[in-house]
């Protein structure tokens, strides 16, 4: 018996690509992937973790550029392109952020990580983020 493999993120892609294209085509750009002067954003890598020991100094350092007081009890700890950028408190939801860095993103990020981090949350289902793919056999019957 043979399987047939179905990449859905290729198939996404390209019709991201064409709806790109068009849009191009049509002489601006609306989406949230590009702003309204048609040049595309620059791709910036965040990440998201919990905050350890280690990290209080460049906490404290981040909670005075923002004007604000380090939070209480447990942190995700949140970096653009490797650069500390932002702290949130897994208790209160209280943020502490760099200013000068576009961090809007970051905590969008953070906070879903932070929903997931409740307590009495249990892991998330693959089947509750996608559903199955149904193929159709064209040819053959099973024996």
């Amino acid at each position: 018996m043979r399987r047939i493999a179905i990449n859905r993120n290729a198939h996404q892609r390209d019709a991201r690509k064409i709806e790109l294209e068009r849009q191009a085509e049509r002489g601006g750009f609306r989406s949230r992937g590009m702003p309204r002067n048609g040049q595309p954003r620059i791709q910036q890598a965040l990440s998201v973790r919990l905050a350890n020991d280690g990290d209080r100094e460049i906490i404290e350092q981040l909670a005075q550029l923002d004007s604000g007081a380090v939070p209480s009890g447990p942190l995700l700890f949140g970096t653009v392109d490797l650069s500390p950028a932002a702290v949130l408190s897994l208790g209160d939801g209280t943020v502490v952020a760099d200013p000068f860095t576009p961090t809007l993103e970051l905590l969008q990020l953070m906070r879903i990580r932070a929903r997931q981090l409740e307590p009495g949350r249990g892991p998330v289902r693959r089947a509750a983020l996608a559903p199955p793919l149904r193929i159709r056999r064209t040819t053959g019957r099973r024996a």
